[in-house]
């Protein structure tokens, strides 16, 4: 096969010409996801009783550090608030 543009030969599907470096104006099945990444056997999670006290503590700990950062920068006058 030819390049309709250059007239050089092109390898069997390719998209773009070698030498000129247009389309070759072949279609090509598109690229889907579900091509890419078939699709993957879902698996419920399942958290025991330390787990999610360990979650719950861990969530606490950072909005109250959070609630901390947030008094501090807004009383210094970072924000330009005050």
């Amino acid at each position: 096969m030819n390049c309709p543009n250059c007239g050089m030969p092109v390898d069997d599907g390719a998209v773009f010409c070698k030498t000129c470096g247009r389309p070759t104006n072949i279609s090509t099945p598109p690229v889907t996801v579900s091509r890419l990444y078939p699709k993957a056997e879902r698996k419920p999670v399942t958290l025991t009783a330390d787990e999610r006290c360990t979650a719950i503590l861990l969530a606490a700990v950072a909005a109250v550090l959070t609630a901390a950062l947030l008094a501090v920068l807004v009383s210094t006058g970072c924000f330009g608030l005050f």
